[in-house]
């Protein structure tokens, strides 16, 4: 037997999928003062930051693992697959916990500037690259306030292979 939702609750559903295939919520960040961001959806919460244990034999942009109430968290470092990397004016001053397939992972930022909300339609996929950022890492960009942000995606930034590995090396 089939559960059919009250007709207000499937208004309800039908208009949230508008919304979500018209307009993408994000959060606005900086690696060394330039602006980045990434889908909402996919963040848990903002935490400060805490000492790393390191893991071997990972990507340069894995920079080790924490306890985060229990959980280990692997934490990732965005600034290493830009020009950012070596900015001592701006260190890490937080976490993003993000939802990945494979378990939470912590991307770090410089700063936590705002979350938005923007139209699908303006994120321009050809711009040239500003800055040295791996395209691998680039869904697109986006102008907020005259200025151009990149917008990265997780799911490659936040390799399942080494959230895994965290996990494991740290048990």
């Amino acid at each position: 037997m089939s559960h059919q939702r009250p007709p207000e609750e499937q208004l309800e559903l039908e208009e949230e999928e508008l919304y979500n295939q018209r307009f993408l919520d994000i959060l606005v960040f900086r690696l060394g003062g330039e602006p980045y961001a990434c889908p909402i959806l996919q963040v848990q919460e903002i935490v400060e930051p805490v000492p790393l244990k390191s893991v071997p034999q990972t990507r340069e942009v894995f920079r080790g693992v924490f306890n985060l109430r229990g959980q280990i968290i692997g934490a990732f470092d965005l600034r290493q697959a830009t020009d950012n990397s070596t900015e001592p004016d701006h260190p890490v001053q937080a976490y993003a916990i993000c939802e990945t397939p494979s378990g939470p992972a912590a991307l770090m930022v410089d700063k936590v500037v705002q979350v938005d909300t923007v139209e699908r339609s303006t994120i321009e996929k050809d711009l040239p690259l500003k800055r040295s950022t791996a395209p691998e890492y680039v869904l697109g960009f986006l102008r907020i306030n005259d200025e151009i942000v990149t917008l990265v995606s997780l799911e490659d930034v936040l390799s399942a292979e080494e959230v895994n590995q965290a996990g494991e090396n740290a048990a």
